[in-house]
């Protein structure tokens, strides 16, 4: 079962949201500050967070960004009884979860969960050498609540391969350091069940049939179409989700 680690100031509440989530079979952690939280994310594998923003030593988002670096594919769900909507913002843009306002239904709140603990199993990698692209699909899947890592070179994908299983990648063909059919190859070496879209340049669309011929799942040119990377991503995991090669 999940294991979810709740982070309030408010010891009632964060004692009844730990009876209320043991009761529905999930291993719960109780955190009362930020340092707290960091420390027990370090030492156990959590596959989601309760966080409230306002936490007595540390604000939530600051803590939210330290969880990201210790365990970047832990769901976060931020709690707020206030209005601290550039709070929110910044939380949800770095890639939190949602944000649930106090006070809360609990039966929404076991959905949120459900749904979050779903989304965390599809991890996208985002491989571009412009960080403005990168910025622009992580937009475009931000409603998607997919977990997402980023790479701007060919050796940061390959790193990132070695960490993570990844779902799909999304792959620049003109990195820095290596071509894309170069990524391409040692990614499978590595993994070879990862899914692969390579994103072209109008100025090289003519070199798509060879990378399908590599074994590319498809391509889309560059600028991104929001609808078309979607459709492509969620044909993907679909196709996963059922088994099927």
């Amino acid at each position: 079962m999940a294991k979810i680690l709740v982070v309030d100031d408010e010891e009632n509440l964060a004692l009844l949201l730990e009876t209320i989530l043991k009761a529905k079979g999930y291993e719960v952690e109780t955190a009362y500050n930020g340092k707290e939280a960091v420390e027990k994310a370090k030492n156990t594998p959590f596959d989601l967070c309760l966080l409230d923003i306002r936490l007595p030593d540390i604000n939530g988002v600051e803590v939210f960004l330290k969880l990201k670096e210790i365990s970047p594919t832990m769901s976060v769900m931020m709690m707020t009884a206030y209005a601290v909507e550039n709070l929110i913002e910044v939380a949800l843009k770095e890639g939190a979860y949602t944000c649930i306002h106090k006070p809360f239904d609990i039966e929404c709140l076991l959905m949120l969960i459900k749904e979050a603990l779903e989304s965390k199993k599809r991890i996208i990698l985002i491989a571009d050498s412009s960080k403005e692209t990168r910025e622009q699909i992580k937009d475009f899947l931000l409603e998607k609540h997919y977990t997402l890592f980023e790479a701007g070179t060919g050796a940061d994908v390959i790193e990132n391969v070695k960490k993570v299983k990844f779902d799909v990648m999304l792959l620049d063909y003109k990195l820095p350091d290596l071509n894309g059919i170069e990524v391409f190859k040692k990614s499978r070496e590595i993994d070879p069940s990862i899914v692969v879209i390579i994103l072209l340049d109008k100025t090289i669309e003519h070199l798509c049939e060879d990378a399908l011929k590599y074994g590319f799942y498809g391509w889309l040119p560059k600028p991104i179409d929001k609808d078309s990377l979607i459709r492509h991503i969620e044909k993907i995991l679909g196709k996963k989700k059922r088994g099927v090669n």
